[in-house]
C-alpha cells in the first residue's frame, strides 16, 4: 500500500489509477481509513479504484450481488450475477456501501427487497466520491463472465473511467442488422460442427454423446463439461445426424448416428431389454438409474421411426410405442415416468391403462401424442389414433388453462407438432381450428426479434414456478423469470420447440403465415448462436436463457445447475440442427416417416409380445434414485 501512495504522490492530476491489493494488513487498513489517501486523491482530482486479490473466501452458493443505491444508470436494488466469486469479508467503518451480496430472488431487480443477511462488497470513501474499493476481483468481470455484461460494463466505466473490454462470448449477429443471404446455412454448418467436435467424444473406442455443459460459470469463464450420457440427449443428437445424412448431408453423419443408436438400443445399462421388465424396451433417463420418462421415450420412438430401415430397430421402435400405449389411461394421458421397481409395488403395468388420469401439460404429453400419431401412420393400429385424438381433444377443451413446468410459454409451443401431425392425418375443420388457435397463441408470445417470450400463468398450475422468497432462490428447479415483464426467452424448453412446431405446421398446411413465424423463430436462433474466440468449446451453439432486450445470454438462475447458461446437446442444440436441415430440404419430420401401414406386418408379433404381463421382481430390481431432473 505504501508503494501505491508513492505512485500517487508522483501522479499527474486528473488521472485514473487501478490497483490490486495483494495483501491486506494493518498498514493497508490504516492508510484507507485515516483519510490521507482520500485527501491526496481529492487534491489531484484522481479517480482511484482498488480491488482485493483473489483468495479462498467464496460467496455462499446462490448468493448474488446487488446495488445498494442508484449508481450511474442502474437503479437501486439492481441484480448483478457472478456465479462463483472469491471475495474478502471486511468492513470499512464510515465508508459508503454501494454493492452488497446476499441471497435474493428476482430477474433485473430485487423482487422481495433487501435480504436480512448481506455482506458489503464495494465501498466509496465518505469524503471522496472517486475513491472506491471492491472486495472482489471486479477487473475480471469480463473474463469471469459476470452477468449481465451490459450492467457490469456500466459499473466498471463509472467507477474507473476506463473502457470495458468486449465480452468473451457474443452472439453471431446483433438484433437488427440484416442477415447475409447465407446466414442460415452457415448457422446450420456451425451447429453440426459443434455436435461432431464438442458433444461427441470417443472413450475406449466407443462413440458417446455428452449431455452438454452445466450452467455454472467458473472463474476463468469456462463451464463444467457433462460427459455423462442422458438417453434423450443421445437420441436427439443421433437423430439430428441421421436426418442430415438422409436429406443429402454428410454421409459420415449417418454412420455416426447408427453407431450411437445401435449401442444405446442394445445396452442393458441404458435400455430395458428383458420382455419381463414392466418398462421393456424403454430407455433410462441416465445409465443405471431405472427411471423411464414417457415423454423422452416417445421422442426416441418417433426418431427411430424416422431414421431406421433396419428391422431390428424398427421392432425396437414398435416396442417402445406399445410400451407407452399399454400404460396410457382412459383419457389419453400417460403417466409421466416410471421407476423400477418402485412404481410397480402396488400395480403392474396393465393397471395404468384403466386409470382416468388427466394432466393437461403438453411438456408431459405432447411428445406421446406425436409418437402415437406417427405410430398410427406406419401401423394403422387404431388404438394409437384413438388415444392421441382423445388426449388432444381433452386438452383443447380446457386450453389455454394448462399445467406448466418452468415456463408457461413452453406448453403451447409443444402442442404445435402433434396438432400438425393430426392435421396431416385428418384435415378436418376441427383439427385445423386446433392448430390455428395454438399457433395464434404462440404468435402473441413472440417478440419482434422472433424470441418466444417466457411467460407465467396461474402459479398453482406450475410445477416449477419462480422462487417465492429470497430464501427459496437456488434451492430447486425454477423458471428463468420472476415476473411476466422479464424479457427472457427459454431456448431449452420453449424456443426450439416453437421453431420445430411452426416449421411442421407450415409443412402440414402450406400456409405462408406459418412459414413467416417459422422464419422469425429461425432468425432469432441464427442471430443468437454463440461466437467466442476465447472459449471455442462454447462457440457455435445455444445456451438456455436469452434476454432479448439487452441481447445477451442472461436469466434468473434459481436452478443453479440448469440455469441461464446451461447447454444441452439434446432439447435445444441437436433439435435445432435437425430443423435447419429439414428447412433446407423443405421437408417436415412427418415426411420422413415410412409409408402408410408399412410396419403393419410386424403387428401380430409385437401385439402378442407386448401384451404379456410378468410379475415384477422386487428383489432383483435395482432401486433407482427419485428423478432429480424433470426434463
Amino acid at each position: 500500500m505504501t508503494e501505491i501512495l508513492s505512485l500517487l504522490l508522483s501522479s499527474e492530476e486528473n488521472r485514473t489509477h487501478f490497483f490490486k491489493i495483494e495483501k491486506w494488513d494493518e498498514e493497508t487498513e490504516k492508510i484507507l481509513t485515516d483519510g490521507s489517501l482520500a485527501d491526496l486523491c481529492r487534491k489531484k482530482s484522481l479517480t482511484i479504484f482498488l480491488e482485493t486479490a483473489e483468495n479462498n473466501n467464496v460467496l455462499p452458493d446462490a448468493w448474488r450481488i446487488f446495488t445498494a443505491e442508484k449508481i450511474s444508470s442502474l437503479p437501486a436494488e439492481t441484480i448483478l450475477d457472478p456465479y462463483k466469486l472469491s471475495c474478502s469479508f471486511l468492513t470499512l467503518p464510515g465508508w459508503k456501501v454501494l454493492l452488497y451480496a446476499g441471497k435474493v430472488a428476482g430477474y433485473n431487480d430485487l423482487y422481495f427487497g433487501m435480504p436480512e443477511e448481506k455482506i458489503p462488497l464495494l465501498f466509496e470513501h465518505p469524503k471522496y466520491e472517486k475513491l472506491h474499493i471492491a472486495l472482489f476481483p471486479f477487473s475480471s468481470f469480463v473474463t469471469s463472465r459476470f452477468a449481465p455484461y451490459c450492467k457490469w460494463k456500466v459499473l466498471w466505466e463509472y467507477f474507473t473511467a476506463l473502457s470495458a473490454e468486449e465480452p468473451v462470448i457474443k452472439t453471431a449477429y446483433d438484433k437488427n442488422s440484416p442477415l447475409p443471404p447465407d446466414a442460415e446455412e452457415l448457422c446450420r454448418q456451425k451447429i453440426y460442427s459443434t455436435i461432431r467436435n464438442i458433444f461427441l467424444y470417443r472413450e475406449n473406442g466407443i462413440l458417446h454423446v455428452a449431455e452438454g455443459y452445466s450452467g455454472q460459470i467458473l472463474a476463468d469463464g469456462t463451464q463444467p463439461y457433462r460427459k455423462r450420457e442422458r438417453s434423450d440427449c443421445v437420441m436427439e443428437t443421433a437423430a439430428a445426424l441421421a436426418v442430415d445424412s438422409l436429406l443429402g448431408g454428410d454421409p459420415e453423419h449417418g454412420k455416426m448416428a447408427q453407431e450411437i443408436i445401435s449401442r444405446l438400443c442394445n445396452d442393458p445399462d441404458n435400455t430395458a431389454l428383458s420382455p419381463e421388465d414392466p418398462c421393456y424396451s424403454l430407455m433410462q433417463f441416465y445409465e443405471n438409474t431405472l427411471t423411464y420418462y414417457t415423454s423422452g421415450n416417445s421422442i426416441a420412438a418417433l426418431l427411430l421411426a424416422v431414421t431406421q430401415k433396419d428391422s431390428r430397430y424398427i421392432l425396437h421402435s414398435l416396442r417402445m410405442m406399445f410400451a407407452i400405449l399399454r400404460v396410457t389411461g382412459t383419457q389419453g394421458y400417460a403417466p409421466h415416468y416410471f421407476i423400477v421397481p418402485d412404481s410397480f409395488k402396488e400395480h403392474n403395468w396393465d393397471h395404468f391403462a384403466g386409470e382416468p388420469f388427466f394432466y393437461p401439460c403438453p411438456h408431459r404429453q405432447a411428445a406421446v401424442w406425436s409418437m402415437f400419431l406417427a405410430a398410427w401412420k406406419v401401423t394403422k393400429y387404431p388404438p394409437f389414433l384413438e388415444k392421441a385424438k382423445l388426449g388432444i381433444r381433452k386438452l383443447m377443451e380446457v386450453y389455454p388453462q394448462l399445467k406448466w413446468m418452468n415456463d408457461y410459454s413452453g406448453e403451447p409451443v409443444k402442442m404445435l407438432r402433434p396438432l400438425s401431425f393430426l392435421y396431416r392425418l385428418e384435415k378436418t375443420p376441427e383439427h385445423k381450428e386446433y392448430l390455428e388457435r395454438v399457433a395464434t397463441h404462440v404468435e402473441s408470445l413472440m417478440d419482434a426479434s422472433g424470441a418466444v417470450k417466457a411467460s407465467q400463468d396461474h402459479p398453482e398450475n406450475a410445477l416449477f414456478p419462480p422462487p417465492r422468497s429470497n430464501e427459496e432462490y437456488g434451492t430447486r428447479e425454477a423458471s428463468l423469470t420472476q415476473t411476466e415483464k422479464d424479457p427472457c426467452c427459454d431456448l431449452l424448453y420453449t424456443q426450439v420447440f416453437a421453431f420445430a412446431g411452426l416449421h411442421e405446421a407450415y409443412m402440414a398446411t402450406g400456409e405462408e403465415k406459418y412459414k413467416r413465424l417459422a422464419d422469425k423463430a429461425a432468425s432469432f436462433l441464427i442471430r443468437t448462436q454463440t461466437v467466442s474466440e476465447k472459449h471455442k468449446e462454447l462457440s457455435g451453439m445455444w445456451m438456455r436463457s436469452f434476454d432479448f432486450e439487452t441481447w445477451e445470454y442472461y436469466g434468473s438462475s434459481a436452478d443453479r445447475i440448469w440455469g441461464a447458461w446451461c447447454i444441452e446437446s439434446g432439447w435445444e442444440n441437436a433439435p435445432a440442427a435437425m430443423i435447419f436441415s429439414l428447412r433446407k430440404a423443405n421437408k417436415g419430420l412427418f415426411d420422413l416417416l415410412p409409408p402408410d401401414g408399412a410396419w403393419s406386418k410386424y403387428l401380430p408379433q409385437i401385439t402378442e409380445e407386448m401384451s404379456k404381463v410378468y410379475p415384477v421382481n422386487m428383489e432383483t430390481g435395482k432401486r433407482a434414485a427419485a428423478p432429480g431432473d424433470d426434463r
